[in-house]
């Protein structure tokens, strides 16, 4: 779609729409290392220079992107925690996991906020996604707390920092890359994808209960 000038805030918010839109096509097939702002918006189908008046940065851009991701990932699991009354750490852990794991774009942005993604955004830009993803997470925490006995509100977010950590250490693991893989195999290296994800729900279960008075 050819660039147009945005006249309210509902075009402001299509425009960003398009960049992340065409930056989610790039990253399907291009490492972020590899992606520029011209990429993006030449994907798009705008100039660079249009892009420059949202976005200082393509990590501005996929900042953005991973707010989306993560307000459609604390939405999912809030849906589900709500679906039902009566949950107990393992059938919590099992829904937890099952919707984290196959997150698989998000769990990489994750990887790389801090390192990458913030220390190449404005402080107005990463302002303006902490306040947007406190907004979100507080949310979700809501819905832990009126499904399982967390024994404070500080539990709540310690659940969520700790698990959020595990899910960007264990993620790679078992997510291997064909080179990975052709080693493991080649080395006889005992590692089970399958198995690393069911020890990643034991895990999650683990914290649940180390949170809450269950």
């Amino acid at each position: 779609m050819a660039w147009q000038r945005a006249r309210s805030d509902e075009q402001k918010a299509e425009r960003i729409r398009e960049l992340t839109n065409a930056a989610a096509r790039l990253y399907e097939s291009t490492p972020l290392a590899g992606i520029t702002i011209a990429m993006i918006a030449r994907e798009a189908g705008w100039t660079r220079s249009n892009v420059y008046k949202y976005f200082s940065t393509k990590e501005e851009v996929y900042l953005e992107l991973l707010k989306e991701d993560l307000r459609a990932w604390c939405c999912d699991i809030v849906e589900a925690i709500r679906s039902k009354a009566d949950w107990t750490a393992e059938a919590l852990a099992a829904i937890w996991s099952e919707k984290s794991i196959q997150e698989e774009r998000m769990i990489e942005l994750l990887s790389v906020l801090f390192p990458i993604l913030e220390r190449n955004s404005s402080v107005e830009r990463l302002t303006a996604f902490k306040i947007e993803l406190m907004s979100d997470l507080g949310q979700l925490g809501e819905a832990l707390a009126g499904a399982l006995p967390f024994r404070d509100g500080q539990a709540v977010a310690d659940f969520l920092q700790a698990s959020s950590s595990l899910l960007i250490g264990m993620a790679p693991v078992w997510s291997p890359t064909e080179k990975q893989q052709a080693a493991i195999d080649a080395s006889g290296y005992p590692m089970d994808p399958d198995h690393l994800k069911e020890v990643f729900r034991d895990a999650i279960e683990a914290l649940l209960r180390e949170f809450t008075e269950t």
